[in-house]
């Protein structure tokens, strides 16, 4: 059994659309003082102020173009540079984003991959919304009048939410998913499946804080 991870601090969350990945990230960058880079809000602050690799997800988004390769490690180089406490929400997808991080890093100090049933999954994305200023996402029944959380701004239903555009997403993430989880698990010091965010949360606990019990940090390559 491993005694604990030292600073810095690095973690990742892996999971399907509307899995709990962003809630699970959040909460432990609260909890750890560590920086929730999320992928999908660093290509937005990227967009926002209009640098050359933001305008080229903008375009691979809206417009249907081609995924650069090496495109993603573009965007997440300088946020990486910055923190070196994170956690991860979002990010590797691709063969090439792995061998980014694996590159980059000696080890990985925490992975967990959030594995929830597809039909779970799919009564969770009719209620949720995300807001329209700063992208977080929210269920319907969390919030009155269907504010954001974070900003006050009224939620929207997300396009990609739609069930059959729901269900490719879901169905790739089943050709990615494990391979990211695995593939992290070769270089980190506990990798992790988790059946909600509850879960993840107490299993980073006992991991970054022993003594609190249990024995997540043996689970070098565990699943659940």
């Amino acid at each position: 059994m491993t005694s604990g991870p030292k600073s810095p601090l690095r973690v990742v969350v892996l999971g399907a659309p509307c899995s709990g990945k962003s809630t699970l990230a959040s909460q432990a960058a609260k909890e750890f003082g560590l920086t929730h880079l999320a992928f999908h809000r660093l290509c937005r602050c990227e967009y926002e102020v209009k640098s050359e690799v933001g305008m080229r997800w903008r375009r691979h988004t809206l417009k249907n173009e081609a995924f650069v390769v090496g495109l993603a490690n573009q965007i997440i180089r300088p946020y990486l540079d910055k923190n070196p406490r994170f956690v991860l929400d979002g990010f590797p997808k691709r063969t090439d984003e792995l061998e980014y991080l694996r590159e980059r890093y000696n080890d990985i100090d925490a992975v967990l991959l959030l594995d929830i049933p597809f039909e779970m999954l799919l009564s969770r994305v009719g209620e949720r919304l995300q807001c329209p200023d700063c992208w977080t996402s929210f269920l319907k029944a969390a919030r009155r009048e269907n504010t954001c959380p974070e900003c006050g701004a009224r939620g929207e239903r997300r396009q990609d939410d739609e069930e059959a555009v729901f269900r490719k997403r879901w169905e790739d993430f089943q050709h990615f998913g494990d391979a990211m989880f695995e593939g992290l698990s070769s270089f980190s010091n506990m990798a992790c499946r988790v059946a909600s965010v509850e879960e993840g949360v107490t299993t980073l606990r006992r991991f970054l804080k022993p003594g609190s019990g249990g024995g997540a940090s043996s689970q070098r390559h565990g699943t659940k």
